[in-house]
């Protein structure tokens, strides 16, 4: 990889595989070999000029505890795909919390934007009570792959009631690499 433009890249190639998963609604394919398997384990591909984005997650529904990766792979001339970037998350979101996630992400996407996650530092809900988004990188401003090799951070979404007791209904742990440099 090489240009000042390597990390807008690969921001984008991230953003245009979400927005395509999420603002169409696209059905992850199973991945497992028998059917119990393929109800609880699911990929998804986006390919665009010059990138593959593979997104892959498991969820145990009797838990809603779930774990994922997120790789955004560069495309050479000749075909070979080079791992660029990983997102990995594990954690647990009920029914209720997953509707709005699914919704964070949706709104995230659609307005193309790389918040280094999956949404903003906050977004409010008030159609079903109070309920709010928090991304703790976006809210520390780390918002640019520029800004660093990698970072990790928690996302969640709680529901406030009048006297302000939050009810937490989901919460992930997130941790973002980019491949194309060692740490230091």
């Amino acid at each position: 990889m090489n240009g000042t433009n390597v990390f807008s890249r690969i921001e984008l190639a991230y953003v245009e595989a979400m927005f395509s998963f999420w603002s169409n609604n696209v059905n992850p394919v199973a991945t497992g070999s028998n059917p119990l398997e393929s109800l609880y384990t699911k990929r998804l591909v986006h390919d665009s000029p010059g990138f593959r984005v593979i997104d892959s997650y498991t969820v145990n529904k009797l838990t809603d505890m779930c774990n994922g990766s997120t790789t955004v792979m560069e495309r050479s001339d000749s075909g070979l795909c080079v791992p660029v970037f990983a997102l990995n998350y594990h954690g647990w979101y009920s029914m209720e919390g997953l509707k709005f996630l699914e919704r964070v992400m949706r709104d995230t996407f659609n307005d193309k934007k790389f918040l280094a996650g999956r949404g903003p530092a906050e977004v409010f809900f008030t159609d079903n009570g109070d309920v709010m988004y928090v991304n703790g990188l976006a809210r520390d401003g780390k918002t640019s792959l520029q800004s660093s090799c990698g970072f990790s951070d928690r996302e969640r979404i709680v529901r406030i009631d009048r006297n302000g007791k939050e009810e937490i209904l989901g919460i992930h742990d997130f941790n973002l690499v980019l491949l194309t440099k060692r740490m230091e």
